[in-house]
């Protein structure tokens, strides 16, 4: 291997990390434990998002959070032509089809207006690459995104009709205007964006209507409105005392129900009934907490049985109801067949069921759908629930992490990283089923987030004793990393700051310098951008490879632009996918004329002079 005076990088590492790693190998304890749960938890919280997940390598990471979409197979995903091959690879490896626009001389990143003209009906998702850790225009890739209803960013729209709370009294969504002020946590701010997204599908769940990826803020993290469960806490906007509360899903629905109302007819004492439910009878009292979501149908029913009726405590009941339109009625009280098993006896007698509320969750169409944006927030209150409006490594745009924008980001945590554990990778999410989905493809498809050590009546085709940390709900792979890693990559967390402070120095000196030179075509970044730099990115007016081989010669290691274009890379040349690149297009420049050097942070101003002063020999010889 060749001794580079001046390589592009390598893991800025000191006694800290080296003993964070003897402290794990002295355990003698190798999968991840404590340290991982601990790097997750703090790689997520850089990032501002709500869960992390470590993997063996930035390309497992890749493949886990396009797996964790669970796209339908033949989708489209979108990429840039400038890319690592294993962005290629997963969608490959997902069933799904690549659509490859170009990338810009200078960025080096996707342009978000070529987009728009790739995205066909079976476009899901777009990959964003963040160049040598130039941010892609993110906010502009949002809106197209938005536009077309793209998974692979947050589609986050509520429903005609959705009563948002202002300053004026509750205003349908879709006749809020800019400058209205809106509810959130911190009080009322401005909106600064009101957005028309067209017709969209929308579904109703538990009495909320929006988009299915709508995400809602509950006391662990965000959920989309597809993921939401009856249990889930919820903030909500008491108005009667004017604060914020905290309430189950299924205290949110049934606050205003009367239990006497609905059980007008029956003159049994409340405490003395039971009600049916699909696991089992509970008490009435509890009806409130647990039953009413524990009937899968589109009507949730209350079916009351006197509990001195009952010969043993084991026995099943079976419901079955013919639901009729004269049903579908609050307070209608009808008969239903109860079943009952006792001591191999089958009993038969009627008792009285009550329509207490009538729900159509899970239906799906298709309404108008607005989204908001809302002065130094993301989140407001619609129908009294807080939600969410919208949300690299390292980098930012107008303050905001690189890595937050969408549903789902990825990012390696190599050796040549700006944070390095030796090896390894991660996976970032606001969605809590999405991280969960992660963690089983990560780890073997067993299932995740166990609640209890046997597997009960949960799978009826394993046994009730079956361990539950053996039970495989997905086909995955096996993708961790190590411990040691982990705690590694917790000692270079701390220094983020510094790292990238002496990495933008060093950018910002080649660049200054490196400018003088006619030849050299210098990168550009988008405004409001703070990028995280890996590289310092260049192209060639004239021919690449002299230069280059001159640098290398001269001890100065460099790196081709990754893979230039993709599309002519012989791996790739049978393989199904959609191209919108041209003879004119400009990554086909940037496979010939474009590579990086390094701005690594151990090098200072001696060693950025010394590159200088090779490049100046170059050109001066050269002219």
């Amino acid at each position: 291997m060749a001794k580079y005076k001046y390589s592009y990088g390598g893991v800025l590492i000191g006694k800290k990390e080296v003993a964070a790693i003897n402290k794990v190998v002295q355990k003698n304890y190798w999968p991840l434990a404590s340290e991982g749960e601990k790097m997750e938890q703090e790689a997520a919280k850089f990032l501002g998002v709500k869960h992390g997940i470590l993997s063996n390598s930035g390309s497992s990471a890749g493949l886990l959070a396009l797996s964790a979409l669970e796209l339908p197979k033949g989708s489209e995903v979108i990429i840039p032509a400038v890319t690592f091959p294993t962005i290629f690879n997963i969608i490959l490896q997902c069933g799904l089809t690549p659509v490859v626009v170009d990338s810009k001389i200078g960025t080096y990143n996707l342009d978000p207006n070529e987009i728009e003209a790739a995205i066909s009906e079976k476009t899901k998702a777009i990959i964003c690459v963040h160049a040598v850790g130039n941010p892609v225009d993110m906010p502009r890739v949002m809106e197209v995104a938005r536009k077309h209803n793209l998974r692979v960013l947050e589609d986050n729209c509520l429903a005609e009709g959705t009563l948002i709370k202002t300053s004026k009294g509750d205003i349908p969504i879709q006749d809020i205007k800019i400058g209205d002020d809106v509810l959130t946590r911190k009080g009322y701010r401005r909106v600064l964006k009101t957005v028309y997204r067209g017709k969209k599908e929308v579904i109703t769940k538990m009495g909320i209507t929006a988009t299915p990826d709508h995400p809602f803020i509950h006391k662990k993290g965000v959920k989309s409105l597809d993921g939401l469960n009856p249990s889930d806490i919820l903030y909500t906007w008491n108005e009667k005392l004017f604060c914020i509360e905290e309430k189950s899903i299924i205290d949110i629905l049934n606050q205003n129900i009367d239990t006497k109302e609905s059980i007008i007819g029956l003159e049994q004492k409340l405490g003395s009934w039971l009600s049916i439910v699909r696991n089992g009878l509970i008490l009435l009292g509890k009806f409130l907490k647990e039953c009413l979501f524990t009937i899968k149908t589109e009507i949730h029913l209350i079916m009351m049985l006197p509990i001195s009726n009952l010969l043993h405590p084991s026995y099943t009941v079976n419901t079955t109801l013919e639901i009729t339109d004269e049903m579908l009625l609050p307070g209608k009280i009808f008969p239903v067949q109860e079943k009952r098993l006792s001591y191999g006896i089958h009993l038969q007698r009627v008792v009285y069921g009550i329509v207490n509320r009538v729900y159509k969750d899970g239906q799906k169409e298709r309404k108008k759908v607005y989204d908001l944006e809302i002065e130094g927030e993301h989140e407001f209150f619609a129908n009294n629930i807080l939600v969410h409006n919208c949300d690299g490594w390292g980098g930012t745009i107008n303050g905001k992490a690189v890595g937050s924008f969408g549903d789902i980001s990825f990012t390696s945590f190599h050796a040549a990283h700006i944070v390095a554990m030796g090896q390894g990778g991660g996976v970032f999410t606001n969605d809590e089923e999405l991280a969960r989905r992660v963690r089983m493809y990560r780890d073997w498809g067993r299932q995740s987030d166990i609640p209890r050590r046997i597997n009960g009546d949960k799978w009826p085709t394993l046994p009730e004793d079956y361990d539950s940390r053996f039970i495989y709900e997905k086909i995955g792979y096996n993708l961790s990393p190590l411990e040691l890693q982990a705690a590694m990559g917790r000692v270079q967390l701390k220094k983020i700051g510094k790292i990238k402070k002496l990495r933008a120095r060093n950018f910002a000196y080649l660049y200054e310098n490196l400018s003088k030179f006619d030849d050299l075509i210098m990168p550009r970044w988008i405004e409001g951008a703070e990028p995280s730099w890996f590289a310092f990115p260049l192209s060639t007016k004239s021919k690449r490879g002299p230069l280059v081989a001159y640098l290398e010669k001269n001890g100065i290691e460099t790196r081709s632009m990754f893979s230039g274009n993709i599309l002519r890379h012989p791996a790739f040349a049978n393989v199904e996918h959609r191209s919108m690149i041209t003879n004119g297009s400009d990554c086909n420049f940037i496979l010939t004329n474009s590579f990086w050097l390094g701005c690594h942070p151990r090098y200072g101003k001696k060693e950025l002079d010394w590159v200088v002063s090779v490049f100046k020999k170059y050109y001066d010889r050269a002219s």
